[in-house]
């Protein structure tokens, strides 16, 4: 990705570093990524072989988790983030989540959440 900046007689191209993020829950609704993100993402769609989606329920509510299933397989989007975006990702999943790399079918490599 490559970000512009216009300056007073200058434009400056500077390469910006992306990180991958396979969502399948709340972070595929754009009033979320918007409200924790910033903006809106445009997600590409993939999916999580090996993997289960399933509800499982906390004192706030009741959320979507995925655990490991050999027969499984979760839909989802994988998301373009800056690093820093990421991070707001791992404040908004909390203490109740994990973030570990995973590889999709598509065969990239991306960041989930369990």
């Amino acid at each position: 990705m490559v970000l512009i900046r216009q300056l007073p007689g200058l434009v400056q191209l500077k390469m910006m570093h992306r990180e991958h993020l396979f969502v399948y829950g709340t972070l595929t609704d754009p009033a979320i990524q918007a409200s924790v993100i910033g903006r809106v993402v445009q997600g590409e769609a993939d999916t999580l072989p090996g993997f289960s989606k399933t509800i499982k329920r906390y004192q706030d509510g009741s959320f979507p988790v995925i655990v490991p299933d050999v027969q499984g397989r979760v839909d989802g989007l994988i998301l373009s983030l800056l690093p820093e975006e990421l991070l707001f990702c791992d404040l908004y999943e909390g203490r109740d989540y994990h973030r570990i790399m995973v590889k999709l079918h598509s065969g990239r490599e991306a960041w989930v959440f369990l």
